[in-house]
């Protein structure tokens, strides 16, 4: 499971790991998800556990992408701590 953190990064759950600067593809989310208004402010901030994979499209120099195919749970307080403290 993947926790964005806030400033585009992602933090993996399983493994601690930081992935700085992804971008975040939101389109293999269900309409509903994806309809929720405050999905992406919920995204950037690092309060919702997503389920999904990091993938590296196009060019060396482009982001790599967060792709999102379920939102898991809200996060604990302290998953919220291990994004702040990146």
């Amino acid at each position: 499971m993947m926790a964005p953190c806030p400033s585009g990064n992602a933090l993996d759950l399983a493994t601690g790991k930081v992935i700085e600067g992804v971008a975040i593809d939101t389109s293999p989310l269900s309409l509903q998800d994806r309809a929720s208004p405050d999905v992406s402010e919920k995204l950037y901030a690092g309060k919702i556990v997503v389920r999904g994979s990091i993938q590296h499209r196009g060019s060396e120099h482009d982001p790599p992408s967060l792709v999102v195919t379920s939102i898991e749970r809200a996060t604990k307080q302290s998953e919220r701590k291990l994004c702040s403290a990146h």
